[in-house]
């Protein structure tokens, strides 16, 4: 039978969930025969019936018959069938709740040795629920059960270690008892292992020890470690760079709506990086990603109606989504929004006004270097007729003067498909440029 209690949370784990299957399957005479032994008082009938009505195995579901049922055990001494009762009183199915009772038969079950009521004592005595608040004791009953693996009070009682409460703080013990979680499978340990190793938070610092639980995690579901994982292949960081499983990685994250994977798997569409290069799914990912508040998915899509990617060209929508972004102070799209004033796309030529934009985006809060390198390279990486090798230089080269390594040799790559005439003319627009982004400079 399946035995299921709930689950809240408070930085702890603060009721169990206890599962299980039981290898018994119930057919009428089985049922019949239980019933009979239960009705001539042997206790673990009893507790067969009780579970029998609580789950609605054969029967319809009645709580009241399963309450019966489980006190006629409990009052024999059946830890499961207390630990049954006193979760009914505590959740209040099919009685009133009575957080007092819970704690009585909770402590019967716990005192005989079963591991759920333990945690589900300790918790109680964490949250004072029908007992005074006491952290010791809600440790003494936490370790009790974490000693018999239950995955949960070993989750709390690394808590409880991490925070002091009951015990002295101490991360290695506390690393401990995540480690025994994480072993059994406890997704949010794998992930509290996978930041211990990297950061060498109460255990020796392993990048190969941290990957391996996050990669437990990916495997389990976890969006964040599936992200990080597909960070780690799209890098080599931990293990061998490999653009297809980033690509696999950042899909599963993003199919659960993580942001940051959706602006990366945008970022790969776009690209073509470890996929076929697809605007239009580049589009898909990215506006996914605005929907979720990303001003990057924001730029992003401004560009893409901006250069016609993927989607008609449309300077309107694109002005829209720049200014969505630059209303956040992204520096790429107050930039964009000062070129398309200079250069009167979509909008009426308006020098002044492109100034405006374009000394807001010097002043933002971001570091701009990057931004302004970013913002030359896509001049110079885009397809004609948006290419221009002039506009390139310029922003890479206000890149290059902040100290920005890579944005020197970006300007370097870029002189080398200009001419003489061209670089004089790169070098005439960054001064302008220059003056109208620094004035005061």
């Amino acid at each position: 039978m399946k035995r299921i209690t709930r689950v809240t949370w408070f930085g702890l784990i603060l009721l169990v969930v206890s599962a299980f299957e039981s290898s018994v399957v119930l057919g009428q005479m089985d049922l019949d025969e239980i019933h009979r032994a239960a009705l001539a008082g042997d206790a673990e009938a009893q507790y067969e019936m009780g579970e029998v009505y609580y789950d609605g195995t054969g029967v319809e579901q009645d709580y009241e018959e399963a309450f019966k049922w489980y006190a006629n055990a409990a009052e024999q001494d059946h830890a499961e069938a207390q630990f049954k009762l006193g979760l009914m009183y505590h959740t209040g199915l099919g009685l009133l709740e009575d957080v007092t009772k819970a704690v009585y038969w909770y402590r019967k079950a716990a005192e005989q040795g079963l591991a759920s009521a333990q945690f589900n004592l300790g918790v109680m005595f964490f949250d004072g629920e029908g007992v005074e608040q006491d952290n010791n004791k809600a440790v003494y009953w936490y370790r009790k059960a974490a000693e018999q693996d239950e995955i949960n009070a070993q989750v709390n009682l690394a808590w409880s270690y991490i925070n002091g409460l009951g015990v002295l703080k101490d991360h290695s013990k506390a690393a401990y008892w995540f480690l025994k979680a994480a072993e059994q499978g406890a997704i949010d340990a794998q992930v509290l292992m996978a930041r211990m190793y990297r950061g060498g938070d109460g255990v020796p610092k392993s990048d190969a020890k941290s990957f391996f639980w996050w990669q437990k995690a990916a495997e389990q579901g976890n969006m964040t470690a599936q992200f990080i994982v597909a960070r780690s292949y799209d890098e080599g960081r931990d293990v061998p760079e490999d653009n297809v499983e980033a690509v696999r990685w950042y899909r599963l994250a993003a199919d659960q709506n993580y942001i940051h994977a959706q602006i990366w798997l945008g970022y790969k569409y776009y690209h073509g990086d470890g996929l076929m290069q697809d605007y239009a799914e580049a589009f898909k990912w990215y506006r996914l990603a605005a929907e979720n508040g990303s001003l990057i998915a924001e730029y992003r899509i401004g560009v893409l109606y901006a250069f016609g990617k993927g989607i008609p060209q449309d300077y309107l929508e694109a002005m829209n989504w720049f200014h969505k972004a630059a209303e956040k102070s992204y520096p790429l799209a107050l930039l964009h929004l000062g070129l398309m004033y200079d250069k009167g796309w979509g909008v009426p030529e308006n020098k002044q006004e492109a100034d405006r934009w374009y000394r807001q985006a010097a002043e933002s809060r971001y570091g701009i270097s990057a931004d302004l390198r970013n913002l030359g390279m896509e001049y110079f990486n885009i397809e004609r007729p948006f290419r221009d090798h002039l506009l390139a230089y310029a922003w890479v080269s206000l890149a290059a003067e902040q100290g920005d390594s890579l944005a020197v040799q970006n300007r370097n790559l870029i002189k080398k498909n200009m001419d003489e005439i061209m670089l004089k003319q790169a070098e005439e627009l960054l001064d302008t440029f220059r003056a109208r982004i620094y004035p005061s400079k």
